[in-house]
């Protein structure tokens, strides 16, 4: 009996023992690029969905050129009481915005990505002053210039809602450049807070990615879209408006020519009412100050190159009439309706059914004409 005892007794020690030994620790990874990809050394993590072929863009680091003396877009002129000028989109923003739109605007690209059908994806940072602008750039392998989109998303969104459109003009001959605004959501890969963030900074990295495009050696500067959905859409107008002879064209979809409409009815005491907040994700004060007594369609009309708005019949979050309002704007603008789809129209922008099918129709009718 005292044998089966110490046995047993051996046995239990052995196994607690065992079970107690420290396991080997595991390494944690995470997708997409690290700082020295930023700064364009080797050592970067390549995002998960990128598994082609890699390959080294021939882009310099200076997207104007080894001298770097290109400087990015000022803000447009004011009246002399601070309010913008009505043929301008200008708007006050806050003093740390103002201050970055003073630096060079440049880019530096990370290693490429060739899929099997020659479309190449890479990673850009573009600058606007000293705050980073990751973006990624979705484009044909060609020798030849190439006409570009740059694409800006809605708000609280990122880079990753333009994707399917990214691909689609790539796919039909196009450079497509979609990117992150500074602050412009939590999930944003660019620098600046999202408090600090307002419709104005947003036009202001809109104008420094314009710029950058406008230097690289693949893109013909002459041949240059604006694309943007919802808020993007009412940045992508504002900034055409200030720079018309150098875009060749806009297309907007579900266009948020409400928002300043919409902030100055819910704002209450000067103060960001839960009504906008949680319409548009914005919390900083900044977003509703730039925005009182703010009319979008004064600071629209400059441009008159031509427009195609796309908007969807059940959109509850922008009615399609402010779209409406937007054609009778423009000299030279029209509207292509899509029943029954509300504020977005792909699974990346919150749309229960997918309406890109007709959108690219629309779409390819517009660049053809």
């Amino acid at each position: 009996m005292k044998r089966i005892l110490v046995t047993l007794l051996l046995i239990l020690l052995i196994f607690t023992g065992t079970s107690c030994q420290k396991q080997p620790d595991t390494e944690d990874t995470t997708d997409g690029i690290t700082d020295s990809a930023v700064n364009g050394t080797k050592d970067e993590t390549v995002p998960a969905e990128e598994t082609a072929q890699v390959v080294p863009t021939t882009e310099p680091t200076m997207a104007q050129g080894s001298s770097g003396d290109a400087s990015s877009a000022k803000p447009a002129a004011t009246t002399a009481s601070g309010k913008p000028a009505s043929t301008s989109s200008a708007q006050k923003a806050p003093a740390q915005a103002q201050a970055t739109t003073t630096q060079p605007s440049t880019a530096a690209t990370t290693e490429a990505t060739t899929a099997a059908s020659g479309i190449i994806t890479e990673e850009m940072i573009c600058y606007n002053g000293s705050q980073k602008i990751y973006g990624k750039m979705v484009r044909p392998a060609s020798s030849s210039r190439l006409p570009c989109v740059i694409l800006s998303h809605s708000s609280s969104m990122t880079h990753e809602s333009m994707k399917s459109y990214s691909e689609f003009f790539a796919g039909q001959g196009y450079a497509a450049y979609a990117f992150d605004f500074c602050g412009g959501s939590k999930k944003s890969k660019s620098d600046g807070d999202p408090d600090d963030m307002t419709i104005f900074t947003e036009v202001s990295d809109l104008e420094a990615v314009l710029k950058t495009m406008q230097g690289l050696s693949y893109i013909d500067k002459n041949q240059i879209y604006l694309f943007g959905t919802s808020q993007g859409g009412l940045v992508s107008a504002l900034a055409a408006n200030d720079h018309p002879s150098e875009i060749k064209g806009l297309i907007l979809l579900y266009p948020g020519f409400s928002i300043p409409e919409q902030v100055n009815s819910f704002a209450s005491g000067g103060k960001l009412s839960s009504a906008i907040s949680s319409l548009y994700g914005q919390s900083g004060q900044a977003y509703l100050d730039t925005l009182i007594g703010y009319d979008a369609y004064d600071h629209i009309a400059n441009f008159t190159g031509p427009v195609l708005i796309i908007h969807g019949t059940a959109d509850f979050i922008v009615p399609i009439k402010y779209s409406e309002k937007a054609v009778a704007t423009y000299q030279n603008a029209q509207l292509k309706v899509i029943q029954g789809a509300s504020h977005g129209f792909n699974a990346e922008n919150y749309s229960y059914k997918d309406y890109d099918a007709e959108v690219q129709q629309y779409i390819l009718a517009y660049l053809n004409q």
